[in-house]
Order: C-alpha cells, then structure tokens, then sequence
C-alpha cells in the first residue's frame, strides 16, 4: 500500500512477498510460523527502495520461527538498519495451529527470544523496530506480567507510535520504535476502515524521523 509521504521503508505484516511493486526490494521472515503453509506469504515482511545486506531471518534460537527478519539499508540518512518483528498473539498454538501452547505462552517466548536478538545487534547505525507487537503501549489487555516481558526492550529505545495517535479510533498494537540517534518529527495513524468496513484487523501507521541534528524527512511505515 502507498502511502503519503513518499516513504524509503515499509513494514507489511502477514503480507504476501510479491505485495509491492517490482521497484521495492524485499527482505522476509521464513515462511514456517507453526501454521498451514500458503504460498508466496510471511509473517513479516520488510520493503526499502534500496537493496538489502547482511539480512537475518532467525534472530535468535529461542525466538518462534518465521516471525523476524532484520537486514540493512541506504536511506537518504545513509545505512539504517531495520528490525521486523511479528510478535504471537495471545491464543496463538492454543486452540489452533499445533495446540501445544498456553494463553500468552509463544508471545512471551517471543518477547524473551526477541530480547536476545536485540543484544547481538551492533551500535553501528540507526535502528528501527517496526512491526507487529501486539501489545498496546501504555498497557490495555495485556496482563501486567506480559506486558512486564516488554519493558526491557523499550527501554532502549524511543516508541514513537505510544499513547493515542491521530487519525485512529483506538491504541495501535503494530509500532515504529527506533534508537536514539532518531528523531521523531510526526506519526500518523491510518484507520482499518474504509467506507466504515474494516479491510484490516489492525491499523496503519507512519513516523517522519530524522538523524540527530539533521534535517530532512525520513518517512517510514
């Protein structure tokens, strides 16, 4: 989906790798979630107008599979590294799928592996997190001990799509986070309705960031 803004990078959740046009390049989570298999779609799936490098879709051992994929850009702020993320939902392997799971169970082992993966990655540039978090920041439904899980890895960077955000009519569960060498200049919420029908279960997002101390627009989805 194109959006305003002209964006460099874009985050489709539970997308097929064909969505965007040919002049987008792709990097994708591996197509095994624990689901029935459908051709062509992953959990994550990450778009830049640039090509990709140093791509890695296992993160860590102890993350779900085929949930996460992380690689490298050029942006016009230069080499940005992006982290793309499709957090388990709260039932996910509990009544469907492999049904080996407790409620909250792959989500907090999720949130546990995730941490893991973040450690390994190098301060060598920009990083953005960007996905499917399935949480609401601050806390709605999530029990405290859940959403306890997630603290640790908000606290190295800055969530730009907490709190309320204009243009939606509730808190996001998708969110844009990134490091602290960004700067968030405006976010912008796109609503799952259109002509009053949902066409999504979630709700679109964008952040204008910038580098530290320098100007121009960076838009990312």
């Amino acid at each position: 989906m194109m959006v305003a803004g002209q964006p460099e990078l874009i985050c489709c959740p539970e997308a097929h790798d064909d969505f965007l046009a040919p002049e987008w390049y792709g990097a994708f989570s591996r197509p095994d979630y624990g689901y029935p298999l459908m051709p062509g779609r992953r959990k994550v799936t990450l778009w830049s107008r640039s090509p990709w490098k140093d791509v890695d879709d296992l993160g860590a051992a102890e993350l779900p599979t085929g949930r996460f994929v992380m690689g490298m850009t050029t942006t016009t702020l230069g080499d940005v590294r992006v982290v793309g993320v499709c957090v388990p939902w709260a039932d996910a392997h509990v009544s469907s799928g492999r049904r080996d799971r407790r409620k909250w169970e792959d989500h907090v082992r999720y949130l546990q592996g995730l941490r893991t993966a973040l450690k390994s990655v190098s301060a060598d540039c920009p990083t953005i997190v960007i996905g499917d978090i399935n949480q609401c920041i601050p806390r709605r439904a999530a029990p405290a001990r859940v959403y306890d899980e997630l603290q640790p890895i908000l606290g190295n960077l800055a969530v730009w799509t907490q709190g309320d955000i204009a243009g939606l009519d509730r808190l996001p569960v998708c969110h844009i986070m990134g490091t602290a060498d960004l700067v968030l200049k405006g976010v912008h919420g796109y609503s799952r309705k259109v002509n009053g029908r949902d066409v999504s279960d979630h709700d679109g997002l964008m952040v204008d960031v910038v580098l530290d101390a320098v100007s121009g627009d960076f838009p990312t989805m």
